[in-house]
């Protein structure tokens, strides 16, 4: 029967050491669905050229081989940071946004069922803003016991892109629960509560609080140890060791699209992860994946994308573009008495390039003068994400320092909008001792990327 490819999917995690691969129980919690996957293991054999009284060509010799190909991702707005922690060999610090819950209803009481209690304010009308922001209904637990709320309680209001929005929360006997939605407004007329209170002078309040975290990844110089990887090619699994991500690529189309080239140690075919050891085992089929999480379906699309130029206040629209960081990483030339590669090292520069294309007119700046006089720009990209009823995420590209490698002076040759491409060529600032050309801040609900679950 054939192996059907839309089966095909990835479990991976971050190692310790770059030549041990990782337990079945140390991998990160989370399923990742590929839109392109060409890992596999490389090493061209070799042909004795001696001379043999025969012209036929002589038995291929084994060479030293490792592992290496692209992946290719849809940008998720919760879990792509794991994949941008190993491209920038960074490290992450996560900052939690409105960690105290700001009020929206206080302390109100309620005579009957179905009745409606006004706001005390709106979720947007606080300082730092809670906007969009679960919220958290809560009744007062003061009263003498047994204290048993039943019912329903229902808001109305919209979400962060104004849409309408209605949830209704179901109590059964439970005195805190949290909306499944993210509101930006409630209903200014108020909140019904579809249950009796227990006493007079029972009361209900609500909270919001934003609930996300922003995650600030930056730039390493040291090379990191990889991850394990089990990739399912259809049906049929295959661990890869050592991976590490040499060329980071980030398009932007209808869906920002990721795409990533590795290379690492080795990949063992048609094995999977081992559970009792660090080693391998072997399999005709992958590690269950019951328990695992598969990524939601909010990702990032192009619409979502504004650049800021030289901090400017006034963002500009983006037409097509990438950014790219390759590494540059090579394996070293030793023989050592083993047919896999040493771990790889750093063969040139980090270079970091972003090539956005937008409107060539009088309001942008003219990039012809910065060219000629070799100046930098300081440029921002921010991409976000708002799925309805859910938390705003964002993703945000902070490029201090980019130089333009040529004259961006664009051709006309259609008779739509005239558009020149910029290619930047992002550059460390002058002194710096550590990697300080490239920031990328996550805003998602993810508390850490040490683990994912």
């Amino acid at each position: 029967m054939p192996n059907a490819g839309f089966k095909s999917n990835i479990l991976m995690g971050q190692q310790v050491a770059w030549d041990t691969a990782l337990k079945s129980t140390e991998i990160l919690g989370h399923i990742w669905e590929v839109k392109s996957l060409g890992i596999r293991n490389r090493g061209p054999k070799a042909t004795s050229t001696r001379y043999k009284n025969n012209p036929s060509a002589s038995g291929l010799i084994e060479m030293m081989f490792h592992a290496e190909g692209d992946l290719g991702f849809d940008a998720h707005a919760e879990n792509m940071g794991i994949w941008l922690l190993q491209a920038m060999m960074g490290s992450a610090t996560p900052t939690k946004w409105n960690a105290t819950p700001v009020s929206v209803l206080t302390a109100a009481t309620w005579a009957a069922s179905g009745a409606k209690d006004s706001l005390d304010t709106q979720p947007s009308a606080t300082t730092p803003a809670c906007n969009p922001c679960k919220l958290i209904i809560a009744f007062d637990t003061n009263v003498p016991a047994p204290q048993v709320y039943t019912g329903t309680v229902v808001i109305t209001g919209t979400d962060q892109n104004d849409l309408p929005l209605t949830e209704t929360v179901t109590f059964t006997a439970e005195a805190t629960k949290t909306t499944a939605f993210y509101f930006k407004t409630v209903d200014a007329t108020g909140i019904t509560i579809n249950m009796t209170p227990v006493n007079a002078t029972d009361t209900i309040t609500i909270t919001g609080e934003k609930n996300t975290y922003s995650h600030v990844i930056i730039l390493g110089d040291d090379i990191l140890e990889g991850m394990t990887m089990e990739i399912l090619k259809g049906t049929i699994p295959s661990v890869a060791v050592g991976m590490l991500i040499n060329n980071f690529r980030f398009d932007i189309g209808d869906i920002i699209g990721l795409t990533f080239s590795m290379m690492g140690k080795r990949l063992w075919n048609r094995y999977k992860l081992g559970t009792a050891d660090a080693n391998p085992v072997t399999s005709t089929t992958g590690t269950s994946t019951s328990g695992f999480n598969r990524p939601s379906t909010d990702v990032f699309p192009a619409w979502g994308i504004r650049l800021l130029i030289d901090g400017g206040a006034t963002a500009v629209g983006v037409a097509s573009g990438s950014l790219s960081i390759n590494n540059n990483l090579r394996f070293p030339v030793r023989y050592r008495g083993a047919r896999t590669e040493p771990k790889p090292i750093r063969g040139d520069n980090r270079e970091i390039l972003f090539t956005p294309s937008i409107d060539y007119d009088t309001v942008n700046s003219d990039f012809d003068a910065k060219s000629m006089a070799n100046g930098s720009v300081a440029l921002q990209m921010v991409c976000a994400c708002s799925p309805y009823g859910g938390a705003e995420y964002l993703m945000t590209f902070t490029l201090p320092r980019a130089q333009l490698q040529d004259f961006p002076d664009p051709e006309v040759s259609d008779y739509g909008e005239v558009l020149q491409e910029l290619p930047f060529r992002v550059i460390r600032s002058a002194g710096a001792s550590t990697s300080d050309e490239l920031t990328v801040t996550i805003q998602n609900t993810k508390a850490t990327y040490a683990t994912i679950s």
